[in-house]
């Protein structure tokens, strides 16, 4: 018996307390366990993919998209000249960073746009 648990419910086992006529209240369990508890958890394809700067910047590279090569985005399949990490991004609120789709080393939507031009 606890002090401030002082009733105990024969059903579940435990000691827990009324503070209001209509409530019931059990008393913490605390379990602890010498080895963590904690896993790993994979991200799944579809997690690994950025999310798109050019729509809702919530929304993850997908095969509904007509840039979809199966692993991601096309514009990413060839790695940029220049690092633009941290930097703002022009089409959404993002700073350019490996979470975004056309992300690879770099923002590989300003390398095509650029490669165009010179051609």
């Amino acid at each position: 018996m606890s002090k401030d648990y002082p009733e105990y419910d024969k059903n579940t086992g435990l000691w827990f307390r009324r503070p209001t006529p209509n409530s019931i209240e059990y008393q913490p369990q605390f379990n602890f366990c010498g080895k963590s508890t904690e896993r790993t958890v994979q991200p799944t394809q579809e997690e690994q993919r950025g999310f798109c700067p050019f729509r809702n910047h919530h929304i993850r590279c997908s095969q509904r998209c007509v840039m979809y090569d199966g692993k991601g985005c096309k514009i990413a399949a060839t790695p940029a000249k220049t690092d633009t990490k941290g930097k703002a991004c022009m089409f959404s609120s993002f700073i350019c960073a490996g979470n975004c789709a056309v992300y690879n080393r770099g923002c590989t939507w300003i390398e095509n746009f650029e490669r165009r031009i010179e051609e």
